[in-house]
């Protein structure tokens, strides 16, 4: 099956993707064949595959055991390296496969199938894992073979998390399974810090704690796009798989947006304070962006930010898609913002149809309506890229503005595109919000 826009370009008919999860191509070919996407009969469940695990040792698969799961996790963010995650209703496994970018192939949500024969379950540092038999260890299955191995089924949609408590980890044997901690915070220690090494590439741990004073380490990889991403400073909710490494449990985040951090913490100081807000919803439909104090101009042809709406929300929208101007960059630039002490900026973005990273932010302190003529420097928050979804909207992560104590600042988004080399990525922007702590 094909779920896809029909159009036509000159004289040929044609078919537009809006997401490679629109196809669903895995059954025999016309003429009979399978050509390698055949999706074979499920016989056993993950609580079967485990149930051969041993610690400490390698159980080979002898028996023909089919088992499929829906992925919880892959290395869309970096934070996961060379393995998926999946879950069926018996409990999760950790495969390891030797290829980047799988979350191409499988995303958040799919089912996938496995051939477990011929494969072996053991442990790394005591966390179980699935993978090639390499005799007295478990290797990755290589790229060559894993299609074979791991097929993509229909995407059904995201497993609900487990709702946990840090206790309930502590104590439990939730290992790779996705989990759900409420009311919890960072340790007051690591406040104004980093998830990560993002200049070394060094990987950090943190301490998570609830309001009983229990506590569980968070584990961050300096390769992940979030790595030098501030953790926030307030109290509520996180979703991530757990894990362990040899006897330490521990946290991995799939991606920033899971971290939702914007209570009061324990010892009743307050959670960040909005001292700017902009969501657009004032803004007309396919009209350009005039909203007080802003500035949005175009340096390079003469496109600017639009108003869209869609599904009763609005939001801003820029494209050099079928731009009549060869090359395009635009500003959209925040009023004069004071920053009063330990302040933050999020906001939501989305991309449609990306081809090239297009949309850039960064922070002025001399910024005087022109663009070109202020100083800038780049932020770093998570902008939705290559593998997100078209038109879904992802957060920023905590942007740690504290550098900007007591100085006036505008916050700018920057596009840049090119409809005659094909650089046409949409992006929508929405709910830009400045806090103080």
């Amino acid at each position: 099956d094909v779920v896809a826009v029909y159009n036509i370009f000159n004289t040929t008919r044609q078919l537009a993707l809006r997401d490679p999860s629109d196809l669903d191509l895995n059954g025999d070919r016309c003429g009979g064949g399978g050509g390698g996407g055949d999706v074979p009969d499920v016989n056993a469940s993950i609580a079967d595959i485990l149930a051969l695990y041993q610690e400490g040792v390698v159980s080979p698969i002898t028996e023909d055991l089919i088992f499929d799961g829906i992925v919880t996790a892959n290395d869309i963010s970096g934070n996961f390296f060379k393995q998926i995650i999946i879950e069926d209703e018996t409990d999760a496994i950790n495969i390891q496969i030797d290829a980047f970018d799988l979350f191409q192939t499988f995303e958040l949500g799919r089912r996938v199938v496995v051939r477990a024969q011929n494969l072996a379950v053991s442990d790394f540092n005591a966390l179980p894992q699935l993978g090639q038999n390499n005799g007295n260890s478990v290797g990755r299955i290589p790229e060559t073979v894993f299609p074979s191995i791991i097929l993509a089924a229909e995407l059904e949609g995201e497993v609900t998390p487990a709702t946990v408590s840090i206790e309930d980890l502590l104590s439990g044997t939730f290992f790779n399974r996705l989990i759900r901690l409420d009311e919890i915070q960072f340790n007051e220690s690591s406040l104004g810090d980093t998830y990560a090494d993002a200049a070394n590439m060094f990987a950090v741990n943190h301490n998570l704690e609830d309001c009983e004073g229990n506590s569980i380490i968070i584990r961050s990889s300096g390769f992940s796009d979030f790595a030098d991403v501030t953790v926030p400073s307030g109290n509520g909710s996180l979703i991530a798989i757990f894990s362990v490494f040899q006897e330490t449990r521990q946290l991995v985040v799939r991606k920033v947006q899971d971290v939702t951090f914007n209570g009061t913490r324990c010892d009743g100081g307050s959670g960040p304070t909005i001292i700017f807000q902009e969501d657009f919803e004032t803004v007309n439909d396919l009209e350009n962006i005039a909203l007080a104090g802003w500035t949005n101009a175009s340096i390079v042809g003469s496109r600017v930010w639009e108003g869209d709406e869609f599904d009763g929300n609005k939001y801003a929208r820029v494209s050099a898609f079928q731009d009549t101007d060869p090359n395009l960059t635009t500003w959209l630039v925040t009023p004069q913002i004071e920053m009063t002490g330990n302040n933050a900026l999020t906001f939501n973005s989305a991309v449609a149809f990306p081809v090239q990273d297009g949309l850039s932010v960064l922070i002025s302190s001399d910024f005087d309506g022109n663009p070109e003529t202020a100083t800038w420097e780049t932020l770093n928050p998570f902008i939705p890229g290559d593998g997100a979804t078209n038109w879904q909207f992802e957060e920023s992560g905590v942007i740690d503005l504290s550098a900007y104590s007591g100085q006036e600042i505008v916050i700018g988004f920057r596009y840049e595109g090119s409809s005659s080399s094909g650089n046409t990525s949409t992006y929508l922007l929405d709910d830009v919000i400045i806090t103080a702590q």
